[in-house]
């Protein structure tokens, strides 16, 4: 396997792992969206807007440096494959004049 297909098969993962933690993080809010919403004699949406504020902001911030992580890991691998060379180029032979 090439190092290019390695790279893009490692970014590929990386990639699926994000999508994996956000979607748990969708799924745990919505979680706490229908047990906030079934507590009895208390008002949900006054207090939804307050939630979702603190919860975007949370997660904003950990979409922000999973985003970071991945455009600096991407730079890097980037320069490596930019800075090889991968083809042996054979010295010309001798001219018979």
């Amino acid at each position: 396997m090439s190092k290019h297909k390695i790279i893009k098969l490692w970014h590929k993962n990386e990639n699926k792992f994000s999508h994996m933690e956000e979607e748990k993080l969708n799924n745990g809010l919505y979680n706490v969206h229908l047990k906030a919403a079934q507590e009895p004699g208390k008002e949900w949406y006054p207090n939804e807007k307050s939630i979702n504020e603190s919860i975007n902001e949370e997660l904003g911030s950990k979409c922000k440096k999973m985003e970071d992580k991945l455009r600096k890991l991407t730079n890097i691998q980037t320069e490596k494959l930019d800075n090889m060379t991968e083809f042996h180029t054979p010295p010309t032979p001798p001219s018979s004049q």
